[in-house]
């Protein structure tokens, strides 16, 4: 999909034409100290400026076999993307307006390699973080 053009310009492509996208959070309150959480997201593909003269043999060298099975060169699109996050939550100690908890999360549960954008006009290539966890400490005084 490209913008329209004026007099004499080039085209300027449309580069966050993303069709689909889906986010969802879920949290369960186990008790009235500790919850659990889950959120997914998806998001059908962002458009891949590919003209019929790219050099594979170079994007290869460039990017990895990995990174461009995740690319449709003949839809001209990223393939779609998808993650599942977990995670869950306690509370150590709670008095009057003294608190302490403690939270955890995993990000990209599966740690599927998504590609967010591929050779962008604009903001070049980029992959979404693999798997993460993260944990804190919270303290309220």
């Amino acid at each position: 999909m490209r913008a329209g053009r004026a007099h004499g310009q080039q085209p300027l492509p449309v580069s966050q034409d993303q069709r689909n996208t889906v986010r969802t959070r879920f949290r369960y309150q186990l008790t009235s100290r500790g919850w659990l959480a889950t959120g997914y997201s998806f998001g059908s593909g962002l458009p891949v400026e590919a003209d019929g003269d790219l050099d594979f043999n170079f994007l290869l060298s460039q990017y990895g076999a990995k990174v461009l099975q995740r690319v449709n060169f003949d839809a001209q699109r990223v393939k779609p993307s998808f993650a599942v996050d977990i995670g869950g939550g306690v509370q150590l100690y709670h008095r009057e307006h003294k608190a302490v908890s403690f939270e955890m999360q995993v990000s990209n549960l599966t740690n599927r390699l998504n590609v967010i954008n591929f050779a962008s006009l604009f903001s070049g290539t980029a992959l979404a973080p693999g798997r993460a966890v993260t944990a804190q400490l919270k303290t309220e005084f």
